[in-house]
C-alpha cells in the first residue's frame, strides 16, 4: 500500500509532505521482527539505529527531515507522528472484513450470563466459562480451558494517543490465544493484540489468578503461573515453568527468561535471565 493513497482518504494529505515513496505492506513496531516490508513512526533519534531492515516508510518530524532524505527509506514529515500513526491505524481497522461466525468446541459449559462475540471467536473441547465472563473477537481458546466469572478475554486494551488535545484510542485488530487446558481467574483481563498480524499468546496449562492484567501482544510460554493482583504491560515476553507471585508489576517489553520465580511484590523493569529468583 502507499501512504499517500491513505492519508488522501483520510483528507489528511495536505497536512503532511512525502518525500521518496515507497510502497509498504504493514505498520509495525520499530523493534517488531518481520518479514513483510514495514511503515514506521520516530520522533526520538535514539531509535534511528534501530530501524530494522525492511522498513520502506519512516512517519517522523520536520526535525529528521534532511536525515531521511539522505537514507534509503521513504520519509512523511508531519506534526505529530504518532497521532497520525495511529489515526491510520484505526482507519485501516475500520475498513477490515473478513468475519466468521464463532465456533464452539464439544461438551462445553458456557454460562447463558457470559458473553461470546458472535464473530470471529474459536472455542475449544471441554471448555468453561462461567457467567459475567466476556471473551471478544479475535479469540481462541484451546481445549480444556476454565474462565472464571468475570474475566475478559481479548479486551481492547489501553492503548491511547494525544491528538489536539485530546485523548483517542487505538483500535486492536489482532488475535488472542490461550493453549490448552488454561484457566484465568475471577476479573482477570487478557489484552487483544495491537496489529492484525500479531497476537497475544497464553501457552498450554498456565494458571492465571484474580484480578490480573495481561497486556495486548504479551507472549507467556507454557506452564506458567500468574498470581492474583498481577499486572503485566504489552508486548512482554514470559518463557516457560515462570512463577509470578502476588502483586508483582512487570514493565512492557520486559523478557523473562525460563524457570524464573518472580517474589511478591516485585517491580520488574528490566529484563531477568532464565534459572533465578528475583525480589
Amino acid at each position: 500500500m502507499k501512504l499517500s493513497f491513505l492519508l488522501d482518504e483520510l483528507g489528511k494529505l495536505e497536512e503532511c509532505a512525502i518525500y521518496h515513496e515507497k510502497e509498504f505492506q504493514v505498520f509495525a513496531r520499530i523493534t517488531t521482527c518481520l518479514k513483510e516490508t514495514r511503515c514506521i513512526f520516530l520522533t526520538d533519534k535514539k531509535y534511528i539505529s534501530l530501524i530494522p531492515e525492511g522498513t520502506t516508510m519512516v512517519i517522523t518530524t520536520e526535525a529528521f527531515k534532511e536525515l531521511f532524505l539522505e537514507r534509503k527509506e521513504g520519509v512523511c514529515i508531519c506534526k505529530n507522528p504518532k497521532a497520525l500513526y495511529f489515526t491510520l491505524l484505526n482507519y485501516i481497522a475500520n475498513k477490515k472484513g473478513g468475519m466468521f461466525k464463532t465456533i464452539i468446541g464439544e461438551n462445553c459449559s458456557i454460562s447463558e450470563q457470559a458473553y461470546i462475540a458472535p464473530f470471529n471467536v474459536i472455542i475449544g473441547d471441554g471448555v468453561k466459562i462461567e457467567e459475567f465472563a466476556s471473551v471478544y473477537e479475535g479469540t481462541k481458546i484451546g481445549n480444556d480451558c476454565v474462565v472464571h466469572s468475570g474475566a475478559k478475554i481479548g479486551i481492547q486494551d489501553y492503548n491511547y494517543f494525544k491528538q489536539e488535545n485530546q485523548i483517542q484510542h487505538v483500535t486492536h485488530q489482532g488475535k488472542t490465544i490461550l493453549g490448552n487446558n488454561v484457566e484465568v481467574g475471577f476479573n482477570s483481563v487478557i489484552g487483544r493484540a495491537l496489529y492484525d498480524y500479531s497476537q497475544t499468546y497464553i501457552g498450554d496449562s498456565c494458571k492465571i489468578g484474580c484480578n490480573t492484567s495481561v497486556g495486548h501482544d504479551d507472549r507467556i510460554g507454557n506452564n506458567v503461573m500468574i498470581c492474583a493482583n498481577v499486572v503485566i504491560g504489552g508486548h512482554a515476553v514470559i518463557k516457560d515453568n515462570v512463577e509470578i507471585s502476588i502483586g508483582v508489576s512487570i514493565k512492557n517489553g520486559v523478557f523473562v527468561g525460563e524457570n524464573v520465580h518472580i517474589d511478591m511484590g516485585s517491580v520488574v523493569v528490566r529484563d531477568v535471565e532464565s534459572n533465578i529468583n528475583v525480589f
